[in-house]
């Protein structure tokens, strides 16, 4: 049977449920059919793109055409004004990092999120994550990205606010004249987490491309993967974590991603999965094993996708359940 992506794939992350209001999150349960729909049209074309492959480079080409995709899907969506955050519009969407770093804050104080609401738990314990892996009287702590080829890259880094000093500019993306009109927004006692340079995010997407190539490879060769094998499982989380350690573009990164991720693993797995709902600062924040085991524990499998009538039939109740029961514990935001 052919795979079909549901929204089942794709449970609203609880950092966008910045209130108590149950009402207002069955309303952001529906990108996920949004995101569904994206993510099978997305499959469609890799498949096309990797019928023709024939080597590991080739396959790695068809997975950034995929990567490319997803990001000019999300582009769209916030030029027609489906999907744009009233702090950002549609060129942010593709306005690239470049040189500089874009920061998180992970303190559940950020004000708009309501004492008590999933997102403000979320943050809450992601903090707590990082802090986690501080040590002594270190006031950073940089993660280190181990490749399959055996190279080591640095990727984001965690840090406190109060060490930024001269740097806090170009920590938090912005000039020197901007910083000062967000200073009050700007506590000396935040957790953030900040991405790597421009060079290592460019060698961490790649690295996502071709671990995937290698996967789509290994099931070219052997007629199938089976997605509940360990070294299968931890290939693909060690590629999503490349991916999300590696962003591109100022926003919409979030939904780009998991709409690739879903569309990659139906295509190497010929099953859809339950992405993570908090997948992306679960990355953001965790170190690469912290990540893989959150994957491990956390990304469900759906035996054969689902057809037209199944996702139809998919309510708004079910998917909340489904994050329910597989996103326990972790966040996600919507960039």
């Amino acid at each position: 049977m052919t795979v079909r992506i549901s929204a089942s794939s794709f449970p609203t992350p609880d950092l966008v449920k910045t209130t108590n209001n149950p009402a207002q999150w069955d309303q952001l349960d529906r990108f996920a059919a949004v995101q569904a729909e994206a993510a099978n049209g997305a499959l469609e074309s890799l498949g096309e793109r990797l019928a023709s492959a024939s080597t590991v480079e080739d396959r790695a080409a068809a997975f950034e055409g995929l990567y490319r995709q997803s990001a000019e899907w999300r582009y769209r969506l916030a030029v027609e004004g489906r999907v744009t955050r009233p702090s950002s519009n549609a060129e942010t969407i593709r306005t690239p990092i470049g040189e500089g770093s874009m920061s998180y804050r992970l303190s559940p104080s950020v004000a708009g999120r309501e004492s008590g609401s999933p997102a403000h738990r979320a943050l809450t314990k992601m903090e707590r994550v990082a802090l986690e892996q501080f040590s002594g009287s270190a006031d950073r702590v940089q993660h280190q990205v181990a490749l399959p080829d055996g190279r080591t890259v640095n990727g984001n880094l965690l840090m406190r606010t109060e060490s930024l000093g001269d740097q806090a500019a170009d920590v938090f993306g912005r000039s020197t004249e901007e910083m000062a009109a967000a200073a009050p927004a700007v506590a000396l006692d935040e957790t953030i987490t900040v991405t790597a340079s421009l060079d290592d995010r460019e060698v961490l997407r790649r690295a996502a491309f071709e671990q995937l190539a290698g996967l789509e490879t290994k099931r070219a060769e052997a007629g199938g993967l089976d997605p509940h094998d360990p070294e299968n499982r931890q290939a693909f989380a060690d590629a999503t974590y490349c991916l999300f350690q590696g962003p591109e573009f100022r926003r919409g990164t979030d939904a780009t991603m998991r709409v690739f991720v879903a569309a990659a693993h139906a295509r190497v797995f010929d099953a859809a999965p339950v992405v993570p709902q908090g997948v992306d600062l679960d990355a953001m924040v965790r170190d690469q094993q912290g990540f893989r085991d959150t994957m491990r524990d956390e990304m469900r499998v759906i035996p054969g996708g689902q057809t037209a009538g199944q996702e139809r039939s998919t309510s708004a109740g079910e998917r909340a359940a489904g994050a329910r029961d597989q996103g326990r514990g972790s966040t996600g935001i919507q960039r």
